[in-house]
């Protein structure tokens, strides 16, 4: 029977061959791939969903990375050059679709850091996402933006409310001191990374909005929204409270002069002062 030793081999061989050009062995020879060394995993393919996971043997999406306990300062770090910027560049691009409607929401990614310590002070910031922009060159940098968000009504789909930045807080059963929708604050003398001082700084701004939209009911720079008036009031304004609470300035305030010298500042050019 010594025959057979030879037609065995080809068997096996013909089978290789069809998984390196694009076969498939059948489906009872799906195996597993791991590389790893005696206490860990470094790089496993499940054989029959395909998912892969990196210092995980149970991936459950098609890519899993597992930092582990002992995780440098990047889990997964990508690193490259743009050969030009001739059209939209980003160095992680993520596309998802969802055809179908339901009640919950969708989400292109999600960032998540859970903090653990029984005891003690969390010092620094803690982030669920962080983003930078940085300009290292010589060369002029017309817009520099840390963040860029876009809500895209593509095609005629209606869409009752459209949020270019929709933050939210959350309390648990504890105490939240101050909580911020947004919080800007403010240009350092000092950059954070260099330590110079050289700077310049023309002008700061907390909230701006840079373009009026014609043939919209209003434009509002800041809604202070309790639904007590809605959309009653229309026109443009740079403060707008719907409800009924009073407002406290601290410092002069002016209204209409570019000096603000007292309390409270009037200037016209011909119309009355209080009307």
């Amino acid at each position: 029977m010594a025959w057979l030793v030879p037609h065995k081999r080809l068997i096996q061989i013909f089978f290789f061959f069809l998984f390196f050009v694009g076969g498939a062995f059948p489906a009872s020879a799906a195996k597993d791939y791991n590389i790893k060394n005696d206490t860990e995993s470094f790089l496993f393919v499940n054989g029959t969903s395909g998912n892969v996971g990196i210092a995980t043997t149970a991936p459950v999406g098609k890519l899993e990375v597992s930092g582990g306990i002992a995780a440098s300062s990047r889990i997964v770090n990508i690193n490259g050059s743009f050969a030009d910027l001739g059209g939209s560049r980003t160095g992680l691009y993520v596309d998802v679709t969802a055809p179908v409607v339901g009640a919950f929401g969708a989400s292109g990614s999600w960032s998540q850091v859970r903090t653990t310590a029984a005891a003690g002070t969390y010092s620094s910031a803690i982030t669920g996402a962080y983003t930078e922009a940085m300009h290292e060159g010589a060369s002029t940098v017309s817009d520099l933006m840390g963040l860029m968000t876009l809500a895209n009504q593509l095609n005629a789909g209606p869409v009752t409310n459209a949020y270019g930045i929709f933050p939210q807080i959350w309390k648990g059963t504890g105490t939240v001191t101050n909580a911020y929708g947004m919080y800007f604050q403010g240009v350092p003398d000092a950059n954070g990374d260099t330590g110079l001082t050289t700077g310049t700084l023309l002008n700061q701004y907390g909230l701006g909005i840079g373009h009026l939209t014609t043939g919209t009911t209003r434009n509002i720079a800041l809604l202070l929204d309790d639904d007590t008036l809605g959309s009653a009031i229309t026109g443009d304004f740079g403060i707008l409270q719907e409800d009924t609470a009073p407002n406290a300035f601290g410092g002069n305030i002016g209204i209409g002069p570019t000096q603000v010298d007292a309390q409270l500042a009037l200037h016209s050019t011909g119309d009355p002062l209080i009307d």
